[in-house]
Formats: C-alpha cells, sequence, structure tokens
C-alpha cells in the first residue's frame, strides 16, 4: 500500500506503537503524524498503513485533523504546544553597611598570642633531627642486573 498524505497508519515502534494517525508530510524517509499518537515526525519503517484514508491538505492543523478522524470514530490525543514558563528571578544579597557590618577579627598578634607561641607545648611532640643522607652510589651508566 502507498503512504500518502491523509493515509491512516499504525504506529509500530515507540511508546505510541499500536496507535493511529493520519499522515501530514511526508519528507524523504520521515513523516509528521497526528492522531492518537503525538504530533511528530516519524520514521516510514515504524508506520503501517491501515488501507484507510481521510482528505487532509499538506501542514494541516491539529484541528483539521481532529474533525477529519472523528468522521472515522478516531479519539484525537488533544496535544498542547509548551509554554515558556517565567524564568524564576535571582535572589541579589544587600550589600552590607560599613557601619553596621560586624567588626572582622583583627589578624596582628597580640600580646597573649606572642606568649602562646614562645612556650612549647608539654603534649606537642619535641623536634626530631634531621638525619644526614647518606651518599648515592653512581653507576657509571652501566646497568646492573636484579
Amino acid at each position: 500500500m502507498v503512504m500518502d498524505i491523509g493515509s491512516i497508519v499504525m504506529k509500530t515502534a515507540g511508546r505510541d506503537a499500536g496507535k493511529r494517525a493520519a499522515i501530514i508530510e511526508i519528507e524523504g524517509n520521515m513523516a509528521l503524524i497526528d492522531g492518537e499518537t503525538r504530533r511528530r515526525k516519524t520514521n516510514l519503517a515504524h508506520l503501517e498503513p491501515t488501507g484507510q484514508k481521510v482528505d487532509l491538505k499538506k501542514s494541516a492543523s491539529h484541528d483539521d485533523v481532529k474533525k477529519a478522524l472523528e468522521s472515522l470514530k478516531i479519539t484525537v490525543r488533544d496535544t498542547k504546544p509548551k509554554t515558556a514558563g517565567e524564568r524564576p528571578k535571582k535572589v541579589r544579597k544587600a550589600k552590607e553597611n560599613p557601619v553596621e557590618a560586624p567588626a572582622k577579627k583583627a589578624t596582628k598578634k597580640t600580646a597573649d598570642t606572642e606568649e602562646k607561641e614562645a612556650k612549647p607545648d608539654a603534649k606537642a611532640p619535641a623536634e626530631k633531627k634531621a638525619a644526614p643522607k647518606k651518599p648515592r652510589k653512581k653507576n657509571n651508566g652501566i646497568r646492573q642486573k636484579s
């Protein structure tokens, strides 16, 4: 059977498999379908002709397809075009007033911190003296077997 504009087909693949639709446009091996399925482009290999045909123009609107398919007692899925929602507004932080801002901690050393640094803690481990490094053996470019 030949699939033309207005042919009623059954979808054989995807989540709309087993649902009927009308072909609205054909472009190469892709067809724009609408009906019990979502209005979308589909591969012709995923469509099976039913032998029925309705009178539709190329690029028919959803309402035209709905009227034509109701004459064949096929319920049409009402699809709504997506509308852009309102973008969330970014909440901006208020700038701090320098008069009202809390004072930051001083970074300068005070007499208390100098005393603490001068006295070593009893719990702190004593510093270890570094052991003298042993000189490396030179192999003079000769590899040794291990």
